[in-house]
């Protein structure tokens, strides 16, 4: 006799976004490339961008028991993992508030900050230090290290430059305290202790400064966005905003963003496009305000039905088809669906398309649209087929016997709008000094998103 283990189950729950949920992220990145090219939504914070090139330039000087892996991409991230999980906890234990601050991995981080910090993991489990490549502020900010003008060398996301040099300076000379931090000249550390190990016995001292500089020396938060000062700002705007094509066109969005009195983000995609209709992608361009109304309308049908889930009459945990039609605020967003979708299939008439991925896009809207003459459950019917079967992510829902049933927890909080990187983009702006505030379209800045 023997006995047998099966396993049908991860140990730990699998985090799953709720992005998108309509199949149309191809195109929203499309556009996002011909106006914020080389960022993506996470790079919004500038002084995540110092931080990174000074722990870059640390890294460089880690104790490598082979010099000649030194530049081995696996083996250098393992150096600056802990560098950039100091800076969470460093930002935990100094910052006032933490709303608003780009944070990966604060979960996880602040238990371990309020424990004293003594194990040299983190509170990371070991399936969160394995993913934290991608879901790190490394991760987020790695095309940024590779595709700017003269922050790596050759574009590797590795090698610092003199510039990458002068930033990670700005950093040592305002913490100031040389002696609780790892040296960034001279000679290589020496040592045979793990990265994590290593790292924090250095930095035994790095959170007590005095120095008021210091200590305000953190992430920013987007809730009270702020030009950085002197060599810093002028840096990263030579490399953010450089003198190149593609430096110049996130430079002239972000000065047409400025000058729109927009009051919401479709308005603003609107307002870009007609100023952009002499440069280049401007025929695909002139798509981008049709497509932004017509998927904010099918999201906040999405949500709409969504939110019938957490009503407080709801004595069931799934809602019939007939139902939802009946729902006044789930009615009255199908109808602007509707004409949206007519809108979008006019104006995809109007301009040539060539290089967009429209397939998802095109059929949801000949299947919404006036003249299919769908009822309101029929509509209903069809944008959730088409949720199952082009969304990414994490299905929120699904049609069963003529009854709607959540997929996922029923407070899951709510998803991403289709947007183009253009808050990411305003945000640096402001801090390189380009824009002097956040254009009046963006409203209160949203949360950044935890990277759970």
């Amino acid at each position: 006799m023997y006995s047998e283990w099966l396993l049908t189950a991860p140990w730990e729950t699998v985090a799953v976004r709720r992005g998108d949920p309509l199949g149309f992220r191809t195109l929203a990145n499309r556009f996002a490339d011909m106006l914020a090219p080389d960022l993506s939504n996470r790079t919004q914070d500038a002084r995540w961008l110092t931080i990174l090139c000074w722990c870059l330039c640390v890294s460089e000087r880690a104790p490598w028991k082979d010099p000649s892996k030194r530049y081995d991409p696996s083996k250098r991230y393992e150096w600056i993992r802990p560098l950039e999980l100091l800076w969470v906890a460093r930002t935990l234990i100094l910052a006032p508030e933490t709303t608003g601050l780009q944070l990966p991995g604060i979960r996880a981080v602040q238990p371990w900050v309020n424990s004293g910090c003594r194990t040299h993991d983190f509170g990371l489990s070991e399936d969160q230090w394995r993913r934290y490549r991608q879901t790190g502020v490394y991760g987020a900010y790695r095309v940024m290290l590779r595709k700017l003008p003269g922050l790596t060398m050759n574009g590797d996301g590795w090698t610092p430059t003199e510039k990458t040099r002068t930033l990670a300076e700005v950093v040592e000379n305002t913490l100031g305290n040389r002696e609780s931090l790892p040296k960034i000249v001279g000679e290589r550390i020496r040592g045979k202790a793990r990265p994590e190990t290593y790292w924090k016995s250095w930095w035994k001292t790095w959170n007590q400064s005095d120095s008021p500089a210091a200590r305000s020396f953190l992430p920013q938060s987007n809730k009270q966005i702020v030009a950085l000062a002197g060599e810093e700002r002028r840096l990263l705007e030579e490399v953010i905003f450089s003198d190149t094509p593609r430096g110049k066109r996130r430079r002239r969005v972000v000065k047409e963003a400025d000058k729109s009195d927009a009051a919401d983000h479709a308005q603003l995609c609107g307002h870009i496009a007609q100023a952009l209709q002499n440069e280049p992608n401007a025929e695909q361009l002139a798509l981008l305000p049709t497509f932004t109304s017509f998927a904010d309308a099918a999201l906040d049908s999405l949500e709409n039905i969504w939110q019938r889930f957490s009503a407080e009459d709801l004595s069931e945990p799934t809602v019939s088809l007939r139902d939802a039609a009946a729902y006044v605020k789930i009615e009255r967003s199908l109808e602007k669906l509707r004409l949206a979708a007519d809108q979008w299939l006019e104006a995809r008439n109007s301009y040539a398309a060539a290089g967009l991925s429209v397939g998802a896009c095109d059929e949801l809207a000949h299947n919404l649209a006036t003249s299919q003459r769908l009822s309101a459950a029929e509509m209903i019917r069809c944008l959730l087929g088409h949720h199952t079967t082009y969304g990414g992510g994490l299905r929120w829902m699904q049609l069963q016997d003529e009854r709607i049933v959540p997929r996922v927890p029923t407070r899951s909080s709510r998803a991403s709008p289709y947007r183009f990187r253009l808050g990411p983009l305003c945000r640096l702006a402001v801090q390189c000094g380009v824009i002097d505030e956040m254009p009046t379209a963006f409203g209160d800045a949203e949360d950044v998103p935890d990277e759970e």
